[in-house]
């Protein structure tokens, strides 16, 4: 039997590429991060129209449903923005872990049986199917 290698330390460039590509490409990781700055900014927002609401001193019955409206309207539009990224992360996830399982499963079948079953133990291939493929799912999501 071979002992098991794994890589150690910094993840490399390739690697994040890879994730990338299999996570769904640019257009993803586009979406994330304008998903993410609206989020912050309507969460920002939300914080402000709530400070400027606390100091206002001068302040008619019919301002409390203005000031009470924009507040609502920027924390609704934030959850909003968080659930559809937070869906979309989820779903990127379970597709990511699939096509990794899959592709680790081809390779296995695809071994000669003398030559990979003699030097590969069960326990490495149980370990890579299991929780390998899971921490891609949870961690990579």
């Amino acid at each position: 039997m071979l002992e098991e290698d794994r890589a150690v330390g910094d993840i490399s460039f390739s690697v994040w590429k890879h994730f990338v590509e299999k996570y769904g490409g640019i257009e993803i990781l586009t979406f994330m991060v304008i998903s993410l700055t609206l989020w912050i900014f309507f969460r920002v927002s939300a914080e402000f129209t709530l400070a400027d609401w606390a100091v206002d001193d001068d302040i008619d019955p019919g301002d409390n449903i203005d000031y009470l409206l924009a507040y609502m309207i920027f924390g609704l539009l934030a959850s909003i923005i968080l659930f559809a990224k937070t869906i979309l992360i989820i779903l990127k996830a379970v597709a990511c872990s699939n096509s990794v399982h899959s592709k680790i499963a081809q390779s296995v079948l695809e071994a000669p049986i003398p030559r990979f079953f003699d030097r590969i133990s069960v326990g490495i291939l149980l370990n890579r199917f299991s929780n390998d493929v899971c921490e891609i799912g949870q961690e990579g999501g």
